[in-house]
């Protein structure tokens, strides 16, 4: 076999192997790349999956947020009518107050305050300070009357000094002599500590049957 065969033969080899390295170098790419297309297929249905989660949740959170403000707007409704409402009944009650002293009863009322205020005072000398527009009904036979029936039997050493005063509220402030101790009991100081149940009271019956 001379060199030119032998060069051949080399080559041929060498081409035989070259061939054999090419096609597991192809096979083993594609391979590889079948993995990778697997690997990328399974990415893309687990983002998918998640994607749709997500959105899912996004679109959860957006239904409860829609119905939290609806709620909290309907309540808001709801908490403004009653606190119209209300205030229209108090406006009412308030009214009915002011003309109270057209009342035949408001000179009943009035010693019935003076006399409250006396006894939770309990001293005996009282000042009874009464409204600028009560001018008329304390007069010299109303302030006796008023003693007499906050010390029907005479029993004690009584001195009720009555004053004017430059309020327009129905109902009279009580004082000791040196205003240490006062008792207000007017209509809107009365009114005012049992607006808050008054408030509860009059909800609570509008809404029962709600």
């Amino acid at each position: 076999m001379d060199d030119n065969d032998k060069i051949e033969k080399i080559c041929e080899g060498i081409r035989i192997q070259a061939e054999q390295q090419k096609e597991k170098i192809l096979k083993s790419a594609e391979e590889n790349a079948q993995k990778i297309i697997d690997e990328a297929d399974n990415k893309a249905k687990i983002f998918e999956e998640q994607e749709k989660q997500k959105n899912e949740e996004d679109i959860q959170r957006l239904k409860e947020r829609i119905y939290s403000t609806e709620t909290i707007e309907k309540k808001r409704i709801i908490l403004i009518q009653q606190g119209v409402f209300v205030k229209k009944v108090f406006d009412k009650i308030i009214e009915i107050a002011n003309n109270f002293r057209s009342s035949p009863q408001y000179k009943d009322f009035l010693k019935k305050s003076i006399k409250e205020g006396i006894d939770v005072i309990a001293m005996d000398k009282i000042e009874v300070a009464y409204s600028m527009m009560d001018e008329k009904f304390f007069d010299t036979a109303f302030t006796e009357d008023v003693k007499k029936f906050c010390n029907p039997d005479n029993n004690k050493k009584l001195t009720i000094d009555f004053q004017k005063e430059n309020f327009n509220d129905i109902g009279v402030i009580i004082r000791s002599f040196d205003k240490r101790i006062i008792y207000d009991n007017r209509f809107s100081i009365k009114f005012n500590r049992l607006k808050v149940d008054l408030q509860i009271n009059i909800i609570k019956e509008i809404f029962k049957n709600v």
